[in-house]
């Protein structure tokens, strides 16, 4: 009787410990489909990792700016990334986490494109030029800085999840956002600050 007990209770506990391995790996399984589709640019396959409540938010990522080549360029470097899972905390039907996001720094070099305008201009290099002649420096500045090869950001971000009809999704959260889009989210809320729109 007491062998069948031992038995018994050693196979709940396989059932119990399979089971919770079982669960954790979706979690994970949601973070490697997401950024497999992501950094191949699908965006449609990525956008099915995505909450319902974040939906907006992600789509927006895929055009970035007005300019066709320039958000191109924006999406092409915000696929130049890579990823590791590093820990996990579940609860109920939530689950956060950390992420060690690796990722080319696109804002940055946004913000440094920008500051050699207003260098340009401080020198008085820019007097007497057109709208059209404007618009064309501020692009060719851009395109040059983007192309250059950019400084890597390695972060450590929270990634959130959700349960929605028994499936895990992300939760876009700005910090993740930020990251995603290879930091142009924090150049272009302070662009707006500026007063500078593209």
């Amino acid at each position: 009787m007491k062998k069948i007990v031992i038995i018994f209770l050693a196979s709940l506990m396989l059932i119990v410990t399979g089971c919770s391995k079982e669960v954790h790996a979706s979690e994970d399984a949601v973070i490697d489909n997401f950024f497999s589709a992501y950094t191949s640019q699908d965006y449609s396959t990525a956008q099915n990792y995505v909450a319902a409540d974040s939906q907006d938010s992600f789509a927006s990522l895929q055009t970035l700016v007005a300019d066709d080549e320039i958000n191109g360029i924006i999406l092409s470097q915000m696929s130049d990334m890579s990823y590791k899972i590093v820990s996990s905390e579940f609860l109920d039907n939530t689950a956060k986490l950390t992420v060690r996001i690796v990722y080319p720094n696109a804002g940055g070099a946004f913000m440094n494109a920008i500051g050699s305008m207003y260098v340009d201009a401080s020198e008085g290099t820019l007097n007497d030029r057109s709208s059209e002649d404007m618009n064309t420096y501020i692009r060719g500045l851009l395109l040059t800085h983007l192309n250059a090869e950019l400084e890597k950001m390695d972060r450590e971000r929270t990634v959130e999840l959700v349960k929605e009809d028994s499936e895990w999704r992300i939760v876009m959260t700005e910090e993740f956002k930020n990251a995603i889009s290879a930091n142009m989210m924090n150049a272009i809320e302070e662009l707006e600050i500026m007063g500078v729109q593209f």
